[in-house]
């Protein structure tokens, strides 16, 4: 999702045959990812597949503890964050179809 802000310096002082060249590899990349996404929301771990540099950084509690002090808060792992949102959007959806 960073191709806007990547792509343009790529471009710049580039030839018109060069920029249609970079334009068509991005696309077909883009085009290639979107036709996998199928296979990835089939597979519950496939964010575990993102390279590190693209995930967003960790959460870190409201009241600043880390969740690493043996504080009495324990912090839910990701995956069981995950799965929590997860299956509220999955309640939600079930409840609003049902209301159709």
């Amino acid at each position: 999702m960073s191709l806007a802000y990547a792509l343009p310096r790529r471009l710049l002082g580039q030839s018109e045959h060069a920029i249609g060249q970079i334009v068509d590899a991005e696309v077909r990349g883009a085009l290639r990812d979107i036709a996998s996404w199928p296979e990835r929301m089939a597979n519950p771990a496939w964010s575990e597949n993102i390279d590190e540099d693209l995930c967003p950084p960790p959460e870190v509690g409201g009241n600043g503890d880390d969740g690493g002090g043996g504080g009495a808060v324990k912090q839910e792992s990701a995956a069981a964050q995950r799965e929590r949102r997860n299956s509220l959007r999955r309640e939600r959806y079930a409840a609003k179809t049902k209301e159709i």
